[in-house]
Order: structure tokens, then C-alpha cells, then sequence
């Protein structure tokens, strides 16, 4: 037994042919202009297929990469690497979906796509011969890059351990790095680090030992310290645990539980934004019951996630499927699977995030689905659906973050619940309450954008990238035929282009 998730088996309840050429676009209708959440139609990357993992990144020329590894009745098993590359604004992938050989017939798996300025690198895992020998080195893992849109061949970068997992892969400042867990011979408790994988120098790893049999392997690495998180596998209650090395040298510490999390299947995701390492994990929602996202940021003086807090407020039951991402705006992004939806997530900062969720029909709940976005706040999110039994990618548009400013004089109280910067070019709705203080009388409220008098949402339309604006709310009491006008102010900034 394999301690990773399985390959996904998708059973077409309707034959819906094969995907050949440029992936199709579905039918559906675009969502209204400016709101968030779905913003177009699901372009079908595969059908009819069985899925051994896929996922997405972003370059920082905002062109999105999705990788998988796939196969269909008459195939042999799992033995292509496919991709499909989505330039800003695209509708379908620019000169069709691409297929390389995955070095290896039947155990390719456990792919991973990473970006970094106009390219992207595919990294996976396959055996290397006949898995009857004694090498304990046999399995491999390789690499193909995406150059200037194309697809070039894979090539093996490194040797692993025989029946080993590949479970994490991370782009940080020094290359690509790599976790794998080994098999169920150790019962699945060493962690098999690579700090840099090479085409030109093959990787060795380095080893950590787990207290547990480990499920989930996350990597981060913001320059000062690189950081690893593990969860147990099938554990529910039990608190994700991270390790942590000075970035690009010494040893591995032993790893600490983080407090206030819980393992929930293995749902904990961890990423570098600009700002630092953050954390999105589940916990136990001791006020309502049940669960709740939690976020957390990495403190290098500590050596520690700070206290877990609420991530997104009014997420009901969409927290397994995760996924998160970040772009050059310094955010965090994430998506889970729920309910017959996917929830998606703004995290500005490291405080609660804002929620938008769209339905999506049924979905296979027990794999990930993937998310990627710009700064502007556009993405894509990629998932599998089983009603067509095919793997979908679909645009959107991430919701707007806000936060309430006050101010208060002897007529009363104002606040503005402003938005937070950077803010996607997107609908957004305010909030102004304002209390007359005894004896007062509140006779009228007003926002502006600039000068413009708005109400209550500023429009997706009134806005343009990159560029800051003023808000302010005023609020007129009265009180003994007295008036007095009070005013809060909050400048923002909206996302950048791509």
C-alpha cells in the first residue's frame, strides 16, 4: 500500500468521445462583468480519463500552465504528461493541449507544475525498471520544461527511493525543491528532502524521520528559513506538525505540533507570498461546532506559525479539496470542494480572507482541486468533474477584501467598511453605519469615490489597475437645531495588471 492518494478512476455515466486538438470550451454562461467568482466559461482539458494528479501555476507574465497526467481505455497506464497553457485573457489552451512520453509506462504520478518569470517546470514521479530488484534507489523523479509556450521532453533529475511518494514540490530562491515519503515498508514515516533538483548535478536527498506515518507533505521557503509541515495519515483531530533549517544550509529540527490546527485528511496547504509563509489548515470551530479554516504566518525569529485564526468567514462545508497559490500582489489564494461548489479565497493579508463560492455540480471530493491567479486577481481553478467525468479548468475572478475604519465625535460614531488594497478590479459593497450619539439625531449618510457619489457598491467599472482612490463616508446629526457633519476616509489601491 501507497500512502498517497490514489489515482482518480472516472467512469463516463455517457460516452463523450476523446479530447484531440484544442481544448474545448463549455457552454456555460459568463458571469455578470465585475463579480467575483466564476468569470467565464470551464474550458474540458480531458475526458474519459483515469487521473493520477494535475495542477496549475502562474508565470509572472500572467500566462497559467496546467499539467496532468492521464489515461484512457486502450492506453497503457498513466504513461503521458499533458499540458495546456492559458495566456491572459485565453479562452481555450494556446496551440492545443500538449503530450510528452512520462518517461515510464503505468507509475507516473504525483504530478506538480511550477512558474517562475515566462516558463514553467512539470515534475513527477515513475519507477525506473522492473520493480522486482533490490535497488533501493530505483524510483525517479523527472522534469519537463515549458519554454516559450512549448512542451519540451521530460528527462529524470534525480534518484529516489524505491515505493516512495512524491508529495510536495516547492519553487524557492535557490530551485525547485522536492518531499517524497517513503513506502510502507517503513510504514511511511521518513521524509526524503531534496533542496534543489538539477538536470545538470542529480539531487541527493536529505532524510527526516516522522512520528507518525505521514499523508501530506507541505514546502515553503521565504529566503531566511525553509519550512516543512507533515500531517498524519487518515488522522482527523490530530494538529499538523512543521519543521524548519535555516534556507539553503544547515540541519532540520525535529518537528512541533502547531497549535490550534487539526489534521482533517490531510487539508493543511502551505505557500511564500511576498509578505511571508502562510498557513491554511482546518481547526475545530469551538463557537458554532464542526469546522473552520484557520491562517497562520510564519514568524523566522520564533521559529513558529503565529496563533491559527479564522481564514474565511461563512465557509460552510468546502474545506477539503484545498488548494492555495500566491502572485506577485503579496496575496494568498485558495479553493476547496464542498457541497457542489468551490469556495474561493482572498487572503491579503494574514487576518480573515474574503469568501466567494459558485456551484459546480458534482465533484470528485477526495482529490485537490488547483488554483493559480495574477495579481490583478484573475485566475484559473481546476477540478474534476464526474457528471462529464472531466477534468475542468475555469476562470474567476477572486472577491474583494474589506475592513471597517471608525471615527466618533460628541454627535456620534461613523464607520466605513472599506476595501483592502490591493483590490481586483471588482463589484464591491460597502458598508457605512453610523450611530447618533444620545440626544443627536442622525439625519443623513453619503460615500464618495473621489468625487463621485456612489452607494452601495463601488462598481467594477469605476475603477481602472494600479490606480488609488479615496473613499469617504460622511454622516450629518442633529441635535437642537444644530448640525454637525463628521468623515472617515480610506485610500486604497487596486491590483495591477496581468
Amino acid at each position: 500500500m501507497r500512502f498517497s492518494r490514489p489515482a482518480v478512476a472516472v467512469v463516463a455515466a455517457l460516452a463523450l468521445g476523446s479530447v484531440s486538438g484544442p481544448a474545448a470550451s463549455s457552454s456555460e454562461p459568463r458571469a455578470a462583468a465585475g463579480s467575483p467568482g466564476s468569470a467565464g466559461a470551464s474550458v474540458v482539458l480531458d475526458r474519459d480519463a483515469n487521473y493520477s494528479r494535475f495542477d496549475v501555476a502562474t508565470d509572472r507574465a500572467g500566462t497559467s500552465y496546467v499539467g496532468w497526467i492521464s489515461s484512457h481505455p486502450g492506453d497503457d497506464l498513466f504513461s503521458q504528461v499533458h499540458v495546456c497553457v492559458l495566456p491572459v485573457g485565453a479562452t481555450a489552451c494556446a496551440g492545443g493541449i500538449q503530450t510528452i512520453d512520462a518517461l515510464e509506462k503505468v507509475t507516473a504520478e504525483q504530478l506538480f507544475v511550477v512558474a517562475s518569470d515566462d516558463q514553467a517546470t512539470l515534475v513527477w514521479h515513475h519507477l525506473s525498471g522492473d520493480a522486482s530488484t533490490d535497488d533501493p534507489m530505483q524510483d525517479r523523479i523527472a522534469a519537463a520544461q515549458v519554454v516559450d509556450g512549448h512542451l519540451m521532453p521530460g528527462t529524470d533529475v534525480a534518484s529516489a527511493p524505491s515505493e516512495s511518494t512524491l508529495m510536495a514540490v516547492n519553487a524557492g530562491p535557490r530551485g525547485i525543491s522536492a518531499a517524497l515519503v517513503s513506502g510502507p515498508d517503513d510504514d511511511a514515516r521518513t521524509v526524503y528532502y531534496y533542496d534543489a533538483l538539477s538536470t545538470s548535478t542529480p539531487a541527493s536527498p536529505t532524510t527526516l524521520r516522522a512520528p507518525y506515518a505521514v499523508g501530506n507533505v507541505q514546502l515553503a521557503d521565504d529566503g531566511t528559513s525553509s519550512v516543512m509541515l507533515i500531517d498524519q495519515y487518515a488522522a482527523v483531530t490530530a494538529p499538523v506538525r512543521v519543521a524548519w533549517k535555516p534556507s539553503g544550509s544547515g540541519a532540520w529540527s525535529s518537528f512541533a505540533s502547531v497549535a490550534g490546527t487539526t489534521t482533517d485528511h490531510n487539508t493543511a496547504r502551505m505557500t511564500t507570498t511576498s509578505r511571508g509563509i502562510r498557513l491554511l489548515a482546518t481547526a475545530r470551530d469551538t463557537k458554532k461546532g464542526g469546522e473552520q479554516s484557520v491562517v497562520a504566518s510564519w514568524r523566522s525569529t520564533a521559529h513558529a506559525f503565529s496563533k491559527p485564526v479564522p481564514a474565511l468567514v461563512g465557509q460552510s462545508c468546502a474545506t477539503g479539496g484545498r488548494d492555495v497559490a500566491t502572485d506577485a500582489s503579496g496575496r494568498m489564494s485558495s479553493v476547496a470542494i464542498g457541497c457542489d461548489t468551490l469556495a474561493i479565497g482572498n487572503h491579503q493579508t494574514g487576518a480573515a480572507g474574503a469568501l466567494t463560492q459558485f456551484r459546480t455540480g458534482l465533484s470528485v471530493t477526495g482529490v485537490d482541486a488547483q488554483i493559480a491567479t495574477n495579481p490583478s486577481g484573475r485566475g484559473w481553478v481546476v477540478w474534476i468533474a464526474t457528471g462529464h467525468s472531466a477534468l475542468v479548468a475555469r476562470p474567476i475572478l477572486l472577491p474583494a477584501l474589506t475592513s471597517p475604519v471608525t471615527t466618533s465625535s460628541r454627535a456620534g460614531r461613523l464607520t466605513l467598511t472599506a476595501p483592502v488594497s490591493c483590490l481586483p478590479l471588482v463589484n464591491t459593497t460597502l458598508e457605512v453605519t453610523a450611530k447618533a450619539a444620545k440626544g443627536w439625531r442622525l439625519q443623513s449618510t453619503s460615500v464618495t469615490l473621489g468625487n463621485q457619489k456612489i452607494y452601495r457598491t463601488i462598481p467594477a467599472r469605476a475603477l481602472k489597475p494600479g490606480r488609488s482612490y479615496l473613499l469617504t463616508a460622511k454622516a450629518t446629526y442633529l441635535k437642537h437645531g444644530v448640525h454637525q457633519t463628521m468623515s472617515k476616509s480610506a485610500r486604497f489601491t487596486t491590483c495591477s495588471t496581468p
